[in-house]
């Protein structure tokens, strides 16, 4: 694909993802700070990502493609409802 219908794909998918959690917002809860937390937590979780594609995804290629593999299919059977 063009990196602009990718940007365009990924972009609708962050929209609704962002919807979603949202939504999840619990009522009795400060919107800011339940929201401050789930930025730091996507931060984290982006940072240990980066850190171990550095440290493991370049000496081992084929074990890195594995585990996106293996993300990518858990998330479409959460997303179909399979598992």
């Amino acid at each position: 694909l063009p990196v602009s219908a990718g940007v365009a794909i990924i972009g609708l998918f962050a929209l609704f993802h962002g919807h979603a959690h949202g939504t999840e917002v619990p009522e009795n809860a400060g919107g800011l700070e339940y929201m401050a937390g789930f930025a730091v937590a996507t931060a984290l979780l982006h940072g240990i990502g980066i850190a171990a594609m550095l440290g493991l995804g370049l000496r081992f290629r084929a074990l890195a493609r594995l585990a996106g593999a293996a993300c990518a299919t858990v998330g479409a059977g959460l997303a179909f409802g399979v598992l």
